[in-house]
């Protein structure tokens, strides 16, 4: 996890985060986010992210997604990286 701001005006902390290509990579697992209130808070956080911070994009991959790093390495590098 990577903490991604300066505080006092941090906005996020992010599952991945590769620096160099300003992406964030967040992984949602199915108890967690599966509430409508859950959801509803994830994006809010990510638009008030994208406001603060809008060269950074994010991207979003299910835990199972984890076990397919072919998959991973592909998004990533449709992102502009790898």
């Amino acid at each position: 996890m990577s903490r991604i701001g300066c505080a006092p005006a941090r906005v996020a902390i992010a599952d991945l985060w590769w620096a160099d290509r300003l992406l964030i990579g967040e992984a949602d697992g199915i108890g967690p986010h599966s509430t409508a209130d859950a959801l509803a808070r994830d994006r809010r956080r990510q638009n008030a992210l994208q406001i603060r911070y809008p060269g950074i994009r994010v991207v979003r991959f299910t835990w199972s997604d984890l076990d397919r790093p072919g998959y991973i390495r592909s998004v990533i590098a449709d992102a502009g990286g790898c």
